[in-house]
Parts: C-alpha cells; sequence; structure tokens
C-alpha cells in the first residue's frame, strides 16, 4: 500500500511497479491528520486483512535560524515528522500485535545524534522519531514486533545495534 498526499504521484508509481511485473495499490492522505491515518489502515486491513511491514518515510525539512524561525513552521515539523510516525506506529501497532509479528522501520537522520547550524527545529523532530523509535522497539518486543530507524546520511540502522 503506498500512501502520500499526492494521488497522480501514487498511480504514477503504482503503474511502474505494474510495469515491472509487481502490484500496489495506494491511499492519498495527509499522515498528520489522525482521521486519515485511521482511514489508511482501515483500509489496509480490509484489502490485505493484515501488516507485515510499516515503513514511516513521511518527511518535511524547513531550515533557518532558531531565533526567526515561525511557529508555524515548526508546528508543520512537528506534525509531519513526529505526529505522522506516533500515529502510524500506533496503529501499526493495533494490526501486528494480534498476530505477534512485523516490522516497523522509522526513517530518521543523522541529525538524530549530531546537531547542524540552522536545523534546531528539524533535528528537534529527528530526535523524537529516534525517541519514539527506542521506546517502542522494546515495548513491541513480547508482541514479536521489531521497531528499527534508518539513519539517513550515515548508513546507520538504530535499534539494531550497529551499521546497516
Amino acid at each position: 500500500m503506498l500512501t502520500a498526499r499526492d494521488g497522480d504521484a501514487l498511480e504514477e508509481v503504482r503503474r511502474g511497479i505494474a510495469g515491472r511485473g509487481g502490484k500496489a495499490s495506494w491511499f492519498a492522505a495527509d499522515l498528520a491528520q489522525e482521521k486519515e491515518v485511521d482511514a489508511l489502515f482501515a483500509r489496509v486491513e480490509a484489502e490485505q486483512g493484515r501488516l507485515d511491514v510499516l515503513v514511516n518515510n513521511a518527511g518535511l525539512g524547513l531550515f533557518g535560524p532558531l531565533a526567526d524561525f515561525a511557529t508555524g513552521d515548526f508546528d508543520r515539523l512537528i506534525a509531519v515528522n513526529l505526529k505522522a510516525v506516533f500515529l502510524c506506529c500506533r496503529q501499526a501497532m493495533r494490526l501486528m500485535a494480534p498476530r505477534r509479528q512485523g516490522y516497523i522501520i522509522n526513517i530518521s537522520s543523522v541529525v538524530g545524534f549530531k546537531g547542524y547550524p540552522n536545523q534546531a527545529a528539524y533535528t528537534a523532530t529527528k530526535h523524537g522519531v529516534l525517541g519514539i523509535t527506542k521506546s517502542l522497539a522494546v515495548e513491541a518486543q513480547p508482541h514479536g514486533i521489531r521497531v528499527s530507524a534508518v539513519l539517513r546520511g550515515r548508513g546507520y540502522v538504530a535499534g539494531r545495534g550497529g551499521p546497516a
């Protein structure tokens, strides 16, 4: 199941997958909106009957000096980069836990470990993704669910003990 806000782009990707012999469906959604995430996962359950893997890859990059950074831009970063991960992980756990299997992969960034100038707001969201990932990895383990974060920029996978 492919998900993004742009249905036309999703259809293009679906056609590309089909052209290579694969099969995919799509659902346009704003993952920062709880009702849209709920509808997405209801559709996954209805169409697929289960969820094996979730890749949380939605993200927004807004940068600038903290002293001049607009509160509205910070709110958008939190909504897309952090709240969407929380909402999707929560729904994934609800589908995966009864089957006692699954894999959640959260896409983060090396800025989750190292700060850079003009990226304080963005970095805060990526630290948050790592926090969710670390805690959820422990919480999900008894349910047979693995949780990791891929830190873009260095090929490092958090939660799995080292380099990818």
